[in-house]
């Protein structure tokens, strides 16, 4: 009995060192997601805010006398304020392209709260549409920026037994943003305090994002293998071999730089297929309306 017990305690021990840890992936993909509900935030924001705005039935924007008076904005004013987050979206995934190469993972997470705070200050402290819609643009930035790196350095360092729910985490904390934005916003009768609750996330994103190891896929692929190994060893665990892993990141990356990719491969039906497939998703996806639905359903209430 005590040759079984023996046996059974070396493979407890076996089976921990081929075991990735799993609790500093978890820290992780909740400290990158919690850009994600900063976005989600942002996003939710103009629901209550622009229904918060006194309504002028003119074409003008007029501003009280006040330093921090409530805007008067016609209904044209107020699609500007909703909709300009989405034009900052798009300049920021862009922007998020050279970032994530140059800057790494984790920097570009860091430069992304520059715009979002800068934004809810101006937005905070707007006095007329210009500060609003800058504001908005600016945090849109982040919003571009974080749907592009958060995802991609999430699946860089998560093992593959839970690569799959972790990946879920970036829609999964948009919404959540979204509800937080939605719960406060029916709570305060203020836009601008609303604008504190919400740009809070900001702060909260960048202490945990301050923390967080590089993506090992991002420190190889810059010739850093020591740093890699590290960051590789700090998301598996101390007991877990890295090897096989390491090993399999470095093919990969191999394969990716042996390969020439030309802008005539996109006509080979197995990359044109999926492509046109996704690009169809995302055109439909915006069609529908659901970013119109979201940026403006306490006034759609209202009228309905």
């Amino acid at each position: 009995s005590m040759l079984e017990s023996e046996r059974s305690a070396a493979q407890l021990v076996i089976e921990e060192w081929k075991r990735p840890a799993h609790g500093t992936q978890y820290f992780a993909a909740l400290s990158a997601s919690m850009g994600a509900m900063a976005v989600g935030a942002a996003i939710g924001y103009s629901s209550p805010a622009s229904a918060a705005f006194r309504y002028d039935n003119t074409t003008e924007v007029i501003t009280d006398n006040s330093t921090f008076g409530n805007l008067y904005l016609s209904k044209e004013a107020r699609g500007w304020f909703a909709g300009s987050l989405s034009i900052g979206a798009l300049l920021g995934c862009m922007l998020a392209g050279l970032c994530i190469n140059n800057i790494g993972r984790k920097g570009t997470m860091l430069v992304s709260v520059v715009p979002l705070l800068s934004g809810w200050i101006l937005i905070g402290l707007a006095q007329n549409l210009s500060m609003l819609v800058i504001g908005r643009i600016l945090c849109g930035l982040c919003t571009g920026i974080s749907s592009l790196v958060v995802p991609t350095y999430t699946t860089e360092f998560a093992s593959k037994d839970i690569r799959g729910a972790l990946g879920t985490g970036f829609q999964l904390f948009i919404t959540v943003g979204i509800l937080y934005a939605y719960i406060f916003g029916w709570a305060m009768d203020s836009w601008r305090l609303l604008t504190v609750v919400c740009g809070a996330l900001g702060f909260v994103f960048l202490l945990m994002a301050a923390f967080l190891k590089e993506s090992p896929h991002y420190l190889l692929s810059k010739g850093k293998e020591m740093q890699a190994r590290q960051s590789m060893q700090y998301f598996r665990g101390k007991s877990y071999d890295i090897q096989q892993e390491m090993e399999e990141l470095k093919k990969s990356l191999k394969d990716s730089s042996d390969v020439k990719v030309t802008l005539s491969d996109l006509s080979t039906p197995y990359i044109l297929k999926p492509l046109l497939i996704t690009l169809a998703l995302m055109v439909f996806q915006q069609l529908a309306g659901v970013n119109a639905v979201i940026y403006n359903i306490n006034i759609i209430f209202q009228f309905a």
